[in-house]
């Protein structure tokens, strides 16, 4: 940096020492210095059982998704990403038109907005092949598998809510 503020008025080297040049302020930016701390706090072994927790979240909610009646998993789950969509029962069978799927699109879309605006879950949206989706990533530690059967839980409710009972 060289602004006004970083000038050295000293002439004498021990007077001149200019303590930014050798640490964070008005250098590079250490990026890595949050996954140094963690580290360091933390150790190696307890991160990569967090990390591993948070893939198995994302794997057991696949598997919740998999297993329902109201749910199609838009994609494999490979990290701790996951994206599916709400599917009423009436439409999960047979071949869906373009306007089924505009409509099913439609329909996540109010279901992510009813989700968000209730607080207790939080997803947002990708695009996948055209089709609107409802996406997750577990990243926190303390997420748990109970907090899954929650999600859907809460999405069920949100999509009763756009869309009445019925579905």
């Amino acid at each position: 940096m060289d602004a006004d503020y970083t000038r050295v008025m000293q002439t004498e080297p021990a007077e001149a020492f200019t303590f930014w040049d050798y640490g964070p302020d008005l250098s590079r930016r250490f990026r890595a210095l949050k996954v140094w701390m963690v580290l360091a706090h933390a150790g190696s072994q307890a991160v990569g059982e967090a990390i591993e927790s948070n893939l198995d979240c994302a794997r057991y909610l696949a598997e919740l998704v998999n297993a329902s009646d109201d749910f199609e998993l838009l994609s494999p789950v490979e990290l701790s990403i996951f994206c599916f969509r709400y599917l009423p029962p009436a439409v999960r069978t047979g071949p869906r038109s373009r306007v089924e799927e505009q409509e099913l699109d439609r329909l996540n879309e109010r279901i992510l907005v009813s989700l968000q605006q209730a607080g207790s879950s939080y997803l947002s949206n990708a695009t996948l092949n055209g089709r609107f989706a409802l996406r997750g990533c577990v990243l926190n530690y303390r997420t748990t598998r109970n907090d899954m059967e929650i999600l859907l839980d809460d999405v069920r409710r949100a999509a009763e809510q756009v869309s009445g009972p019925t579905g």
